[in-house]
């Protein structure tokens, strides 16, 4: 017996299987979350002077800055705004940097990424926070692209094609040779009664990962690499894959 999927938590509004052209419109979400996220720190530093030099010159590169002198006063400024990096300096006075990287995940910043500065220069950890920062970004924008835009269209198709299938009304239009084959991949997997079509957060993370591997430069790009995560949970077995 088939087990059917429940609702999705928010509708897509675009319909991979309704036009191939909307593979267009998907691409169009890529390039808006492409574009660059505020670069933005919180700087846990007992030090003046060290955390003012280093201040100075991440403000030079673009990056706003907000600094807490120990752990109690970084646990006040992380409630009041999200950081997607933090970047703690060793010796603070109440706590360790390793048992304040936990009291911030557990209270606000689940998410963010922890660096620790040592002795280096404001020059060094600079160069040190920024490479951080943008790779950190840049896995946060696949993560939001290939897992919940992209995630979330490919899942609720299949929803509507699982329902389509049930009330014979589902009628396969194929746009154009590439849209043929992803529907078909998606009604394969769409059948399997199996955790990857009953979970759509590990469906989500799957394409996320597989997806991500290789940028795509067009949405017929897009689309081939969809393909073929879809093609290699029908071959390779859902269960092992999810």
């Amino acid at each position: 017996m088939k087990t059917i999927l429940s609702n999705p938590k928010a509708q897509s509004k675009i319909d991979l299987f309704e036009s191939a052209e909307n593979w267009h419109l998907l691409q169009k979400n890529h390039d808006a979350v492409q574009q660059a996220s505020p670069k933005t720190i919180l700087l846990v530093d007992s030090s003046f002077r060290g955390s003012e030099q280093l201040v100075d010159t991440l403000e030079n590169i673009g990056f706003t800055c907000e600094v807490s002198r120990d752990g109690k006063q970084a646990l006040m400024t992380s409630r009041l705004k999200d950081f997607p990096l933090v970047a703690i300096r060793r010796g603070l006075p109440d706590v360790s940097g390793e048992d304040l990287v936990d009291l911030l995940k557990v209270h606000k910043l689940p998410d963010a990424e922890f660096i620790f500065l040592s002795d280096e220069t404001a020059e060094t950890a600079a160069c040190k926070v920024e490479q951080v920062f943008s790779d950190h970004s840049h896995k946060a924008r696949n993560q939001e692209f290939y897992g919940e835009i992209l995630g979330t269209a490919v899942f609720e198709g299949i929803v509507r094609l699982r329902r389509k299938d049930e009330s014979t009304e589902y009628a396969n239009e194929k746009t154009n040779r590439l849209h043929a084959v992803f529907q078909e991949e998606i009604k394969r997997l769409s059948r399997k009664d199996s955790e990857i079509v009953r979970n759509e957060e590990a469906f989500k993370d799957y394409l996320a990962d597989f997806l991500e591997r290789e940028e795509s430069s067009s949405p017929e790009r897009l689309l081939e690499l969809s393909i073929r995560a879809i093609q290699e949970l029908n071959q390779e077995g859902v269960s092992k894959s999810a």
